[in-house]
Formats: structure tokens, C-alpha cells, sequence
């Protein structure tokens, strides 16, 4: 931080500031109490007084509305009218306050299947975002993207909002200001790049180009909306354009949809158009894995790999299905493999870890889930293995 950050001048010992958005690394009470004990003091809208406004991380700073909130909202109109106001994120928050580890935590980066887990929803879904514009790496390691905290958060808010029945175009348009308004959140606007992508909701219900729901809540809203075409008509028909990119988007669709036999058969099309088609032999291998079609899907990830070696994630897919197929030194080859293109690939310790501990070799499981937990130290498979290794040193938790 340099020396012109406000945080570190002495207007911030006795300034009054205002929270908004959800916390990442704490409650918004907890907040006001550590903020309290560096002599500040909190209030729930900004006035002409509030020198700084916090940005919460844990989801975009918008209402139930979708639009942004009400204290960053007046903020703003105060920062229009000349007042001395600064927006500070809470990643900065984190470091005034001396909470190192928390503000790691929330620089941390975050592959396809780490962002799913966070969400708890299928990877399927946030790889049909990243195709469809909706969200794009900050870093990519071969085919491999990362994800930031800031984006995760951003996925959670389109989820939660596209389920409470926002309209998208609501959605898209917030998400363009907050953009403009804060630097930081600059990749908050990849949310509203696409005016023609197609936004599955967890219910199966889409929202179509316009940024209309297909289908509405109640039987009024689809009597209001005589052009809505059912999901499912949309869902299964043919692309508008035989071609390989055009059966591949219908893949990532239908598998995103949980329509896994629709999506073996898109991406099979893409396939006979061009047999190259390295990205629709890795989705038909995760298809013909989730169907339970595994040595089908050892055959699509490994014409997948043969066409692009450095493909890490289908090294480590590969390991899965050879794992669960009891083929155990297949596997450990598989995710040495994805390792040995990217040593950082936390999957891949993590699925090498349980491989080692099958075989009773202690010393590689321990190696490998203690990489993991550098990686991806508080997700839920992080407890899962500190109970392991706390068994593996003889004691219990």
C-alpha cells in the first residue's frame, strides 16, 4: 500500500465510517467493534461527515433488487458533490486492521471446480459461464483458469439474484456501474459483457437475450409473456448453425442443465465436424463420466490429452476415472502428470493425496494433502483432510 493510501493517514484514527455490501472475512458487528478499537465510528447510510465507505467482498454491493446499494449509492452522489469520501474494499480494511491471514484468504485464486465447490453448484455451470462471457480467468495456466475472490463473489450475487427473479439486464446494468465506480471491482463488468447469453437458474428456468426470464414465477407473469418458449423445447432443440462451436455451446448448455445424455450427444456432433475439437473431448469425457460411462470417458480425455499433453485438468479427470476404477497406479501417473505442468494444482494434490492413502502410503498422502491445504486452506475439503491427517499423527479432532 503506498503512503498516499488513505488507510494509513491520520484522518482514518478518528473517521467516520459507513459498511456496505456483505463481508468476506467477517459480520458487519464484528466489523464495528475492530473498527471501534482504532477509534472509529460507524453509521449505517453515508452523510456529509463519513470519510470512508467500506466495500464489502462477499457478494457485489447490490440489494435484493439487484441495483446497488443504498449507502454506496449515496456515496456516490456525496463523492459527485465534492465531499472528501474515499471507497475502500475490505481487502485494504483487512490490512489496516492487521488481519494478514484473512486478507490472503481473500486474495487467494480459485480454479473452475475450487469456485464450484464455493457456490455449491455443478462445475458444469460455472464452465457455462466462463464460456458464455459471464465470468473470465485473471490468470491462466495453460488451460487452466484462476479465478479471484472478487469473482467468486460476483457468481454467488448472479446466482442468488437470477434466483430471486431479477431480471438480468437489471443485473448487467449494476454490475456496469459498479465497474465504473470502483477500480477493484473493474471485473465485475465481465458479468455484463454478454447480451446474448442464456443464464441457467438452478431450478432449470432460463433467462433469454433480452434479459427476460423464459419462464416466470407465477402463472400470471407466463400468461403476461405469450412469446416465452418453454425450457424445455429450447434446451433440447438443434443449434440454428451445424457447426462444431455451434453443437459444442448446445453441450455446455445441456450439461450445465444437468441434461448429461443431451450433452454426450451435442458434443459427439462438434466431434464428427472436427475431430481436433480438443475442449469438446474434455466436456464429453466429464459427461461420460457423470453418466457412470467411464471407460468411455478414459477414451475421450485421453484423445483430449493426445492432442494437447500440457491439458493438466484432463490429467487430473483422467486420474478420477482411472481411480475409481480401481486403477489405482494409472491414476497416481495421471495426476503426477498434471502436476508436474502445474506443481500449484490443488485438485490434483488433493485427488493424488486419497490415491497414496488407498495404497497405505501415509508419507506421499500427508505430502500431498499438506499442499492442498496451501492452496485451498478453509473449504469444506480442507476439514475433511486436517481430520485425516490429525488420524494419521494419532490423534483425534
Amino acid at each position: 500500500m503506498s503512503s498516499q493510501d488513505p488507510l494509513r493517514s491520520s484522518p482514518w484514527q478518528f473517521a467516520e465510517v459507513c459498511l456496505t455490501g456483505r463481508l468476506a472475512s467477517m459480520t458487519h458487528d464484528e466489523a464495528r467493534v475492530r473498527l471501534a478499537a482504532i477509534g472509529c465510528r460507524t453509521v449505517m447510510r453515508p452523510t456529509a461527515k463519513t470519510r470512508f465507505v467500506i466495500v464489502g467482498r462477499g457478494g457485489a454491493p447490490v440489494g435484493d433488487d439487484g441495483r446497488p446499494t443504498v449507502a454506496l449509492t449515496k456515496a456516490r452522489s456525496l463523492i459527485d458533490t465534492g465531499q472528501d469520501l474515499t471507497l475502500v474494499s475490505e481487502v485494504d480494511l483487512l490490512e489496516q486492521l492487521g488481519m494478514d491471514d484473512a486478507r490472503a484468504d481473500l486474495e487467494r485464486l480459485y480454479t473452475i471446480n475450487q469456485l464450484a465447490r464455493l457456490l455449491s453448484v455443478p462445475s458444469s455451470r460455472v464452465r457455462a459461464w466462463v464460456r458464455s462471457g459471464l465470468l473470465a480467468p485473471v490468470r491462466t495456466h495453460g488451460r487452466l483458469g484462476f479465478f479471484d475472490f472478487g469473482q467468486v463473489s460476483a457468481a454467488k450475487t448472479l446466482r442468488e439474484l437470477t434466483t430471486k427473479g431479477v431480471p438480468p439486464a437489471t443485473i448487467r446494468r449494476s454490475l456496469r456501474e459498479l465497474a465504473q465506480w470502483m477500480p477493484e471491482r473493474a471485473n465485475l463488468g465481465q458479468l455484463a459483457v454478454a447480451d446474448d447469453v442464456v443464464v441457467h437458474l438452478p431450478d432449470g428456468r432460463i433467462a433469454d437475450p433480452s434479459g427476460q426470464l423464459r419462464l416466470g414465477f407465477s402463472a400470471q407473469r407466463n400468461a403476461e409473456r405469450r412469446d416465452a418458449t418453454p425450457v424445455t423445447s429450447i434446451a433440447r432443440s438443434a443449434p440454428s448453425v451445424d457447426t462444431a462451436d455451434a453443437w459444442f455451446d448446445h453441450g455446455v448448455d445441456a450439461e450445465a442443465a444437468g441434461r448429461l445424455a443431451d450433452a454426450v450427444r451435442a458434443y459427439t456432433r462438434a466431434l464428427g465436424h472436427d475431430p481436433s475439437y480438443t475442449e469438446a473431448w474434455f466436456n464429453l469425457g466429464n459427461a461420460q463420466y457423470e453418466l457412470g460411462q467411464k471407460r468411455d470417458a478414459v477414451a475421450s480425455f485421453e484423445r483430449a490429452l493426445a492432442l494437447d499433453p500440457s491439458y493438466e485438468e484432463a490429467w487430473n479427470n483422467l486420474g478420477n476415472v482411472h481411480s475409481e476404477l480401481g486403477e489405482l497406479a494409472i491414476a497416481i501417473d495421471a495426476y503426477h502428470r498434471a502436476l508436474a505442468i502445474n506443481p500449484s494444482y490443488a485438485d490434483a494434490h488433493y485427488n493424488l493425496a486419497d490415491t497414496h492413502a488407498l495404497l497405505g502410503d501415509v508419507r506421499d498422502a500427508r505430502h500431498h494433502w499438506t499442499l492442498y491445504l496451501e492452496q485451498d486452506p478453509h473449504s469444506s475439503d480442507a476439514a475433511y483432510i486436517r481430520a485425516r491427517l490429525a488420524r494419521l499423527d494419532g490423534h483425534d479432532e
